[in-house]
């Protein structure tokens, strides 16, 4: 069962994950590559690889959390796979939703 904080955080962007498509379009990819890719500079967060492209799916499916995202209509999943902390800001709109940008940030040192 969904848990009601995520299925609201969700509704209250206007989207219902149930049935809605998942968009990656190339220029979307490109970016969060470019920007978060083998060239990452911020210390908090460890460069991309094509594995973390494949957990999006998943990210989408169970995040451990979804907040608003910083422009209007957008948000920002988190989720906790494979010992990685993936996050995929998604843009809103109708029964779709496109990817807008996806980084990994690095687990504090226990």
């Amino acid at each position: 069962m969904e848990d009601s904080r995520i299925a609201k955080a969700a509704r209250s962007a206007g989207v219902e994950r149930v049935g809605t498509r998942l968009i990656l379009e190339p220029v979307a990819v490109r970016h969060a590559w470019q920007r978060h890719g083998p060239g990452e500079t911020r210390s908090d967060q460890r460069p991309l690889t094509a594995l973390d492209f494949e957990l999006l799916p998943h990210v989408w499916r169970a995040p451990e959390s979804v907040e608003p995202g910083e422009q209007a209509g957008d948000l920002l999943f988190r989720g906790d796979l494979l010992g990685r902390m993936v996050f995929a800001t998604w843009q809103t709109g109708g029964r779709s939703v496109t990817l807008r940008t996806l980084y990994v940030k690095k687990k504090p040192a226990p």
